[in-house]
């Protein structure tokens, strides 16, 4: 009979526009998802997560979102940059992703504008969209277009050369992040796995429903986690079959972070004990300790 590794939260980071608070995603959350009003970050600036101006470029505002998250988390696990997976023991063959993501609108600012500019008396002008294009329209402007580009930018930042999942499933899409991550780990393909979830209105294809939030965790085999002495936050297990349902109530207002944003409420706000119980995922205290994680204090990532 296959044996499957016991596997544990080590890191955790989400990002949150004002006036939205981590508790409206949790499952018994009595707000209906009407009362999210879509909002975006305030005062975000994604070069404070990511130092490279030209990485920058090649990105949009939902992966910039995405990465800032999933930066919280690692720095939360111990991890500020890539060099540090091998200084505590992992195999960057064995570290990998699970991100969520929307469907990404290719109607994005600079393509309206480039339109715009070349359709006078509301004509279009292909010869004249050509030169501007040419001159205004990122060259890699279609990468941005990706859903899975998010994980490889992620798995970029921090060197993580092994499994690379991009769940686009709506509101199940985060939940499902973390199963596979879990998957990944419990059946011995990865040692350490960042799952994140984001959306943005910039990038949706229905800007005005969609809140701009992002979530992300580190999934760890406990082995790895005990070897290198990380403070782990909670043990998790996921079902092995689980069908595709709303996860939460009020996940709607974000799409694909929703119900992982809601493992964070879960972790953040009301502890383990008694475990908690997630459509497919189920959460407990820290087998090596009684303290519970509410009594932790979250190193969370707002703007």
């Amino acid at each position: 009979m296959k044996t499957f590794r016991p596997v544990v939260i080590t890191g955790q980071g989400w990002l949150l526009p004002p006036g939205v608070e981590l508790r409206q995603f949790h499952p018994q959350a009595t707000a209906p998802a009407a009362e999210f009003a879509p909002a975006r970050l305030r005062d975000f600036a994604a070069g404070d997560y990511v130092r490279d101006p030209k990485v920058l470029r090649a990105m949009n505002r939902l992966f910039q979102v995405a990465a800032a998250a999933a930066v919280l988390a690692m720095r939360d696990a111990g991890f500020q940059l890539a060099r540090d997976l091998t200084g505590a023991g992992h195999d960057p063959a064995r570290c990998g992703t699970a991100v969520a993501m929307s469907e990404i609108s290719p109607l994005t600012q600079n393509l309206l504008d480039a339109v715009i500019a070349c359709s006078p008396g509301g004509r279009f002008d292909l010869a004249a969209f050509g030169e501007i294009a040419r001159h205004q329209l990122h060259p890699f402007r279609r990468l941005t277009m990706l859903p899975n580009m998010a994980a490889a930018h992620i798995s970029l930042l921090f060197g993580l050369q092994g499994p690379s999942y991009t769940l686009d499933s709506g509101i199940t899409a985060g939940m499902q992040a973390i199963r596979e991550a879990y998957w990944a780990i419990a059946g011995d393909k990865a040692d350490l796995m960042v799952c994140e979830a984001a959306d943005s209105p910039e990038n949706a294809l229905r800007r005005a429903a969609t809140q701009e939030a992002a979530g992300a965790l580190v999934l760890e085999a406990e082995a790895s986690a005990q070897a290198r002495q990380a403070r782990i936050l909670a043990r998790v297990r996921a079902q092995p079959e689980y069908p595709c349902t709303a996860p939460v109530s009020g996940s709607c207002a974000a799409p694909a972070a929703g119900s992982l944003l809601a493992v964070l409420a879960s972790l953040c706000e009301i502890g383990l004990d008694p475990p908690q119980s997630l459509p497919g995922l189920e959460l407990f205290p820290p087998a090596s300790t009684a303290e519970t994680v509410s009594s932790l204090t979250p190193r969370e990532g707002r703007a």
